[in-house]
């Protein structure tokens, strides 16, 4: 998209936004600890909005989309709640 444009600063803009993106998709799976059935969901899901695109469905890369974004968010909250209580643990321990 940025070498359609012929506008180099784009190209560099977008070059930055895609490298803090990879970082916060590297981070994100490691804080929900993928196991390979996690992972098998995610590329579903993936598969799933990117299939719905290329069919040209919006209403359908929406919905995929967003459950897509609900499981993550899941994932997550349940890493943040799993880091509490082995915080807490380690506490009553100290």
């Amino acid at each position: 998209m940025a070498e359609s444009a012929h506008n180099l600063l784009f190209g560099h803009l977008l070059g930055s936004v895609l490298r803090l993106l990879h970082e916060h998709v590297r981070r994100s799976l490691r804080d929900i600890a993928v196991s390979p059935e996690t992972g098998r969901q995610l590329m579903a899901q993936h598969l799933a909005i990117r299939n719905a695109i290329r069919a040209r469905e919006p209403e359908s890369a929406r919905l995929a989309a967003q459950t897509h974004i609900d499981f993550v968010r899941q994932r997550l909250d349940e890493a943040a709640d799993s880091e509490q209580r082995q915080q807490r643990s380690l506490r009553h321990f100290s």
